[in-house]
């Protein structure tokens, strides 16, 4: 199967929903739904106020 062009929702049917899918195709997809979720990086804050000792 080629799991690049199947769509999201057909992705979950197979992952949590088809009962008689195989183990290696859902472990498939549920790693093809992980790879198409954005990475989420942490925000730098580059506006750091200086703080002058007293």
């Amino acid at each position: 199967m080629n799991w690049k062009k199947a769509t999201l929702p057909q992705l979950y049917e197979i992952a949590f929903n088809d009962s008689g899918a195989p183990i290696m195709h859902k472990h498939s997809a549920l790693a093809e739904i992980q790879r198409r979720q954005p990475q989420r990086r942490e925000k730098v804050n580059y506006k750091m106020k200086k703080v002058y000792p007293r």
